[in-house]
């Protein structure tokens, strides 16, 4: 039945997409392709600003840019409206994301070798897909050079000597070639390779409430000492063709392949009280010594392929262009989680971010030998998002300046049920195996906080999971808890919009108006898993289930340009944006448990996040070639989605696994009912924004080759919460800074960079709990989370025209990132600590 009614909804949206691909054929453009004329150069990194700061990958580069702040984990969140309120396209082009459940896109993964340059739209035009809350990324390939052929090239290596024993040598190579190739065809081909490795040490600080004679009182309930080693080898390509058939028309073909094989592991020490306590330090019988190890891989593959054109004809021009893009990911990771039971020891939390433990009277050192392997997880993530897109731009001039007209397609297919996608596996090794046999030759010899603390013993990675692998015959999976965990995270989304806008640009003397609107209809078929268990929390059946919604949405535009002198522009804009519900909540999963009478479903009726913007900025050419830019923003944010749960009558029969409850002469009963549904609650973002690009050519001497690139970013959000007060949104941080000082002689240069966000709020507490450190009653326990700091160091050489010598230098100041409820200094919940500096040295040649 499942396959059935797969093929049904795939072949009718292959016949629809045929259909409106034929229609469309005639001419389609995307004009985000040009998205430079959106962007401001304060918005704008370029390859070579890109060089000076030495970053490796994409998400590493925007967090220069004024508005981007980039979390300890890797996430990007733009302007503070949330970690996937973005989309991103590679000229253009729509460029398929990379979560799970979610819209986001891993732009870690994509070295910035491919790139040219980097483009944040803030403020979408009519033209502009809407569905970017916050703006869109664009990032653009190397374009041919039209006049002549130039090849370049780099190679380069370096390390962390902190880490070198676990990390090994990090490398960087490329290769770009650009130049005419035929009569009137121009080519560019670029080819990257990085290997990039990071390690970082943490702690894991978990302060729970204990009652005793005196009342409750925090005690340290878990502490983990850990080392995050993580490794990741990109390999891309790209090409560029450019036929210029004449002055009036063009023609263009264009793609980029990107792979990224990623592999981390996490090793740690944890001791566990299990809520047995003797007193306020020391733990009771029930005490346990963990090692754990966590080893995950994770395979991105990304492909964009655009062709298209540009015709001016006599009464008006036409753009077009059609593209393709597909992003797949694979992940599995394994969790090997050893313990020792019985251990009894003291918690010395003086200084509570950094408690010691000592063992209690006549307790010793659980030996490997005494530590037996647990219940360990194994997860497997598969999953695919693929979009076919369409697009027509026609524009003509009127009497005051000029109108533009367009429709566009884009079918997008988020594949995450196929191979059963997602899955996460509980297993039990039947019989004992202990620690002793996985520890690695160099066990016991890592530090960690500045030899406060020692790792002890390191589990030899190859070893566990060749132990895994040859042994799941011999493993009790735990079939109940897989089909909760996994079948509800299943699911296939078929996603058409159609999308058709309207545009004026019109000139008045210094001033420019810009007003218009879009137009939208989204069609998604969803496919996903019902999942039912009985009274007494055995799984009973999964079925499958399917869905259909569609919703429509009008976004208006205006903006004004106002000229104010040559060196100075104003301009004030209104647009709308939108955030697309996540698959995850909307497809139409169901998990039916009568243990606890609860119904949870996934809501295929939501609709997306709205956001009505303001825009104020001013364009300032200072001294000699200088930029300031100077603005502000405002959103009101409506329509968020929100998970609730409410109850729910049942009708006899409606519900089979609810049989039971089902007595004589009992007709329906209520049920706790969970899902997710939009809330008219709504949250306000605001904030200013401050860039500085400034050469010191006015000063004397050596001085004049002295730059800056400076920005700053100010946000401020409330948000009405369900608790009935305001918060900031979930990851906004108030304050961005990025610093850079550079210096560009005739033969030498070199910068000096520095990035630093501000903390952020990065969960709500639900319920109040007690937190005797903070007041007598109970409080909403809200999490909070250190943005993140960087400083790094960049020299290059010219030794010739063809050649140059560079060194990049990374983590120039050792930093914690600390995470805690409430307050820092009462609980602390985990700490990262980035140490050692990492240095690469490399030639470039250009020819």
């Amino acid at each position: 039945m499942k396959d059935l009614l797969s093929n049904n909804i795939k072949a009718r949206n292959h016949f629809m997409r045929l259909s409106a691909l034929m229609f469309m054929a005639v001419a389609i453009f995307s004009t985000a392709v040009v998205a430079q004329q959106h962007s401001s150069p304060a918005n704008t990194l370029t390859a070579e600003q890109i060089k000076q700061f030495g970053d490796f990958s994409v998400q590493e580069a925007l967090m220069r840019l004024p508005g981007v702040q980039v979390n300890r984990d890797g996430t990007i969140n733009l302007r503070g409206a949330g970690q996937d309120a973005f989309y991103v396209t590679i000229n253009g082009q729509r460029l398929g994301n990379t979560g799970l459940g979610d819209r986001q896109t891993d732009l870690s993964a994509i070295s910035v070798d491919l790139i040219d340059r980097i483009e944040i739209i803030k403020v979408l035009s009519p033209d502009m897909a809407a569905d970017g809350l916050a703006g869109a990324i664009n990032l653009v390939t190397y374009q041919p050079n039209k006049e002549e052929i130039e090849f370049k090239g780099a190679l380069g290596a370096g390390l962390n000597p902190e880490y070198s024993d676990r990390l090994g040598a990090t490398g960087r190579s490329w290769v770009q070639f650009s130049g005419p190739v035929a009569d009137k065809l121009d080519m560019s081909v670029a080819l990257s390779y990085q290997r990039q490795q990071q390690a970082w040490e943490s702690l894991e600080l978990g302060y729970g409430v204990q009652e005793f004679e005196i009342g409750p009182v925090n005690v340290l309930e878990r502490f983990g000492t850990g080392l995050n080693i993580k490794g990741s080898n990109r390999f891309g390509g790209s090409f560029h063709l450019d036929f210029d058939h004449s002055e009036q028309s063009n023609f263009f073909v264009r793609g980029l392949v990107n792979v990224d094989n990623r592999e981390q592991a996490h090793h740690q020490n944890l001791w566990i009280a299990n809520e047995s306590w003797e007193n306020q330090t020391l733990t009771g019988s029930q005490g346990s010594f963990n090692h754990h190890m966590t080893i995950e891989h994770r395979d991105i593959t990304q492909y964009t392929f655009q062709v298209g054109g540009e015709h001016q004809l006599s009464a008006f021009n036409v753009d077009y262009d059609a593209g393709w893009s597909r992003s797949s990911i694979t992940r599995d990771e394994n969790l090997f989680p050893f313990q020792a039971t019985g251990v009894q020891y003291q918690t010395i939390t003086n200084n509570r971010k950094r408690p010691m433990i000592e063992l209690a009277e006549d307790e010793e050192m659980p030996l490997p030998e005494d530590m037996n392997l647990r219940e360990m997880e194994y997860i497997v993530d598969d999953h695919i998002d693929e979009n076919i897109t369409a697009n027509i731009n026609v524009s003509f001039p009127v009497r005051l300046g000029t109108m533009k007209f367009g429709g566009s397609t884009r079918f997008s297919d988020k594949d995450a049920n196929e191979q059963g996608a997602f899955s996460e596996y509980h297993y039990t090794y039947q019989g004992f195996v202990d620690l002793s046999g996985f520890e690695s030759s160099d066990a016991g010899g890592e530090s960690l906080f500045g030899n406060r603390y020692r790792l002890g013993r390191v589990i030899d990675m190859e070893e566990a999971l060749a132990f895994f692998n040859s042994s799941i015959p011999n493993m009790r999976l735990d079939a109940p808890a897989y089909y909760r965990d996994s079948e509800i995270f299943n699911y296939f989304a078929s996603e058409n919009i159609y999308s058709g806008y309207a545009m004026g640009v019109f000139e008045f003397g210094k001033a420019s108006l810009t007003a218009g609107a879009r137009a939208e209809h989204t069609a998604i078929d969803y496919e996903g898993r019902k999942v039912a268990y009985n009274r007494f929390d055995q799984f009973e059946e999964a079925s499958d289930t399917s869905s259909h919604s569609s919703y429509s949405n009008i976004i208006p535009f205006a903006k004004l340009d106002v000229g104010l002198t040559e060196k100075a522009n104003l301009r004030a804009s209104y647009s709308r944006s939108l955030q697309r519900p996540d698959y995850n909540l909307a497809a139409p999963f169901e998990l039916s448990t009568p243990g606890d009478t609860t119904i949870f479903q996934g809501n295929s009726r939501l609709e997306p996040i709205v956001s009505d913007n303001v825009d104020l900025y001013a364009d300032l050419e200072i001294f000699e070639g200088g930029l300031l830019s100077i603005g502000g923003f405002y959103k009101n944010l409506s329509n968020f989605v929100m998970h609730q749960q409410s109850s729910m009558v049942i009708q006899e029969g409606e519900y089979p696994n609810f049989s039971d409850y089902f007595e004589e002469d009992v007709t329906e009963i209520t049920t706790n009912y969970r899902t997710y549904v939009n809330s008219d609650r709504s949250a306000t973002l605001y904030g200013a924004e401050v860039a500085l690009q400034q050469g010191f050519v006015f000063l004397p001497g050596a001085l004049s080759n002295l730059g800056v690139y400076a920005n700053y970013t100010w946000s401020q959000s409330d948000f009405e919460t369900e608790r009935g007060d305001e918060t900031a949104l979930l990851g906004q941080s108030p304050h961005v800074v990025n610093v850079a000082l550079n210096y560009q002689g005739e033969k030498l240069s070199a910068q000096l960079g520095y990035h630093w966000s501000d903390e952020f709020l990065s969960a709500r507490g639900n319920e109040q709990e007690a937190a005797p450190r903070l007041s007598m009653s109970s409080v909403y326990l809200d999490r909070y989370e250190d943005g993140y700091e960087q400083l790094t160091a960049t020299v290059r050489y010219h030794v010739s025209d063809q050649f140059q010598l560079w060194a990049n230098m990374y983590q120039l100041l050792a930093n914690e990132q600390e995470a805690y409820i409430n307050n820092r200094s009462a609980y602390p919940t985990s700490i990262y600590n980035r140490t050692g500096v990492e240095f690469n040295i490399g030639i470039q040649v250009n020819l």
